[in-house]
């Protein structure tokens, strides 16, 4: 009968402790022994969970976001009552939210913001008095500058951005006036690429510019689940989301993607994990909420994200956190 020595080569390592699961754990599926318990062990994936954050200086609804839980940013955005679009940006360390440099124009409904807390771009959305827009601002870590205009005015849409940011590189996907348009940034101009197969609006977004995965929205006829994916040149339906949903929050990668809330087709803190081939449900947000900032970077995958403001029709200033843990797991036999 074959042994774990016979088969790896090598003895399993004896611990008077369980060893640090803090994730990511460098004995992540490692099997060891616990000589105080008399224990064969190892480090398995554990659950994610939602937790509050500082709450935001300033109450709003359709505003934007992108970054981890340590640091993200909040930008445009709507407060109710009365309806007012927004033009101040927040920036999050993890704790409290402080305000910075305001966007030239103010506007809500942008496309959900990508990239980092230093390198993010506001894109389209509505702008006084209600009239889609095609300006484009680029943030790098103390100020805004207007850029190339997008060829087609847009609003309510998904954008998606390498880890670095989106200096030179950067995806505007679909949105209000554009039907199935997508446009790429390349730093100097934006450029048409192929439609996505299903039009819709207020969609979650993952990924970069060359793998990226777009999920759930609104038809113009009704709430989807429908997800697809993307690979640089073609969009492909993939697994759809166990429900239908708008303004939900989103971020990670094409293969590790969390999608987050909505408000339509009720006010819900559902959240999903996608892993490459299927979505599951997991913890849900405290507070039923959606078309808030979410998380953006490709570096979260699905295991950090923030969703902060956001609502309809009440605004909020709250900050929910979204992070993933390790846990300790007992061999069995039978």
């Amino acid at each position: 009968m074959a042994t774990y020595k016979k088969d790896k080569g090598v003895h399993v390592k004896s611990y008077t402790a369980d060893p640090d699961k803090t994730y990511p754990s460098a004995f992540e599926g490692n099997l060891y022994y616990n000589s105080s318990d008399g224990q064969f062990k190892y480090i398995g994936l554990g659950a994610g969970a939602w937790a509050s954050g500082g709450n935001m200086n300033l109450s709003k609804k359709y505003d934007a976001g992108c970054g981890t839980t340590t640091a993200a940013c909040n930008f445009g955005g709507r407060t109710h009552p009365p309806e007012y679009q927004r033009d101040e940006m927040e920036i999050y360390n993890g704790t409290t939210w402080s305000e910075d440099a305001d966007l030239n124009t103010r506007r809500d409904n942008m496309h959900s913001a990508s990239g980092t807390s230093t390198d993010t771009m506001a894109s389209g959305g509505f702008g006084y008095p209600n009239t889609h827009r095609d300006a484009v601002e680029q943030w790098d870590g103390s100020s805004w500058t207007e850029i190339a205009e997008f060829n087609t005015d847009r609003r309510s849409g998904a954008f998606t951005s390498p880890p670095s940011g989106t200096s030179t590189d950067a995806l505007s996907i679909t949105g209000n006036n554009s039907a199935a348009n997508v446009e790429q940034w390349n730093g100097s101009a934006w450029t048409e690429l192929t439609d996505v197969n299903s039009q819709r609006i207020d969609l979650g977004r993952a990924g970069t510019t060359t793998a990226a995965l777009i999920m759930g929205g609104e038809s113009p006829t009704a709430n989807v689940a429908i997800v697809e994916s993307w690979n640089g040149s073609t969009w492909t339906e993939t697994t759809d989301m166990n429900s239908a949903k708008r303004g939900l929050g989103s971020g990670g990668t094409q293969t590790a993607a969390l999608g987050y809330g909505r408000v339509s087709p009720d006010f819900s803190g559902i959240t999903e994990s996608w892993d490459g081939s299927a979505w599951t449900e997991i913890a849900d947000m405290a507070t039923a909420r959606g078309q808030g900032g979410s998380s953006g970077v490709a570096t979260g995958g699905n295991t950090d994200a923030i969703a902060s403001g956001g609502g309809r029709p009440a605004t909020s200033n709250l900050t929910e956190e979204f992070t993933f843990s390790h846990a300790f797991k007992k061999v069995t036999t039978s």
